[in-house]
């Protein structure tokens, strides 16, 4: 154990020139064949290595894994790429060239960690992320930035708009990007990027394989977004639906039957009881008549009519409406055919 580690430098230094030596606190050793042999002796009772080509990539590597379980900004990724050398007990270089080489393997996991997330996509869909960030013609919007805009209030061109823009992903294979190994918080914080970046500056990285990292979490992020939009205007469609349909059925109901509960019966026992008898044909008409009641038949009659004029209010073919509009939509959204586990996972959380 050092005993001198809790002495002051100047006391230090008295005793080194009373001992007719200088004090250096940057001791510096002869480069030789002796020293390089002691060298690689302690390094190896130390249990040291060397930096190589192998510990490069375990750095590199590790590096990667960091970067994929929490977003971390270039400048804290050189710091723990530092720790991480010492903590491995890896022979540091002097600090110029330390610094170079961190700053070179930070720069190569960061482009690792793009490709990874880009080759999620096959190669002949990811040309197709190009599209997105280029503009028709000079002056139009990209369809990038078609897809930032939030969703509006529900109503059949919107849900017809985003439905459009769910099926437009899909068929580029965004749903089947396997990117479970990736923490949901840096997907998304290189989603926000793609949501705050316009297309022109899409346009301008310089790094393809990041301009398709940023893409492909962004629009994987938008189809959660627009299923969440999706399935809740459905819901709230559907119990408005429920909730009108039966507010007015139940209303004019209530108006009809109370006026005209069990009137109807009466036109039934007539016609049983008028078809019934076998004598009917040798009875007048004035004879068949006195057989039933006046009063109850015109009550009939007027039952019949109310049930007929339940039916001309139209609330019958409004609930239909109703129903057809939602099936008309219905039928698109269950035919989008989602395959991935991980999305059906999702969705099943939702829902």
């Amino acid at each position: 154990m050092d005993h001198t580690a809790n002495l002051p430098i100047s006391a230090l230094g008295y005793l080194a020139r009373q001992l007719g030596g200088v004090l250096s606190t940057q001791p510096s050793f002869a480069k030789n064949t002796y020293s390089y042999s002691w060298e690689e002796k302690i390094c190896f009772y130390l249990n040291y290595q060397k930096f190589d080509g192998d510990q490069s990539l375990l750095l590199e590597q590790w590096l990667v894994s960091q970067l994929k379980r929490e977003p971390i900004d270039k400048q804290k990724l050189s710091v723990m790429a530092l720790e991480h050398l010492k903590k491995s007990r890896i022979v540091l270089p002097s600090k110029i060239t330390l610094g170079r080489m961190i700053s070179q393997k930070v720069n190569q996991a960061i482009e690792r960690f793009h490709r990874d997330i880009a080759h999620s996509l096959p190669s002949e869909k990811r040309a197709l992320l190009q599209n997105l960030i280029t503009p028709e013609n000079k002056g139009s919007y990209s369809r990038f930035a078609e897809l930032k805009k939030s969703p509006a209030n529900a109503n059949s061109t919107v849900m017809e708009e985003y439905l459009g823009y769910f099926e437009e992903i899909q068929k580029m294979g965004i749903l089947e990007c396997d990117l479970s190994h990736i923490h949901p918080d840096v997907i998304a914080a290189l989603a926000k990027k793609g949501r705050y970046y316009t297309s022109s500056q899409m346009r301008e990285i310089a790094s393809k394989l990041k301009r398709e990292a940023i893409i492909i979490c962004f629009l994987y992020e938008t189809v959660k977004n627009i299923l969440d939009y999706l399935i809740s205007m459905y819901k709230r469609i559907l119990l408005d639906i429920n909730r009108r349909s039966k507010n007015e059925v139940s209303a004019e109901r209530v108006r009809v039957s109370q006026k005209n509960k069990g009137k109807l019966k009466s036109a039934s026992n007539f016609i049983r009881q008028a078809f019934s008898q076998e004598s009917v044909q040798n009875l007048s008409l004035i004879q068949f008549i006195e057989q039933f009641n006046r009063e109850d038949m015109l009550e009939s009659a007027s039952a019949c009519e109310a049930i007929d004029k339940l039916e001309e209010t139209g609330i019958s073919d409004k609930i239909a409406a109703r129903f057809s509009y939602i099936r008309q939509f219905s039928k698109q959204f269950f035919k989008f055919g989602i395959k991935s586990k991980s999305w059906l996972k999702i969705i099943a959380q939702w829902t």
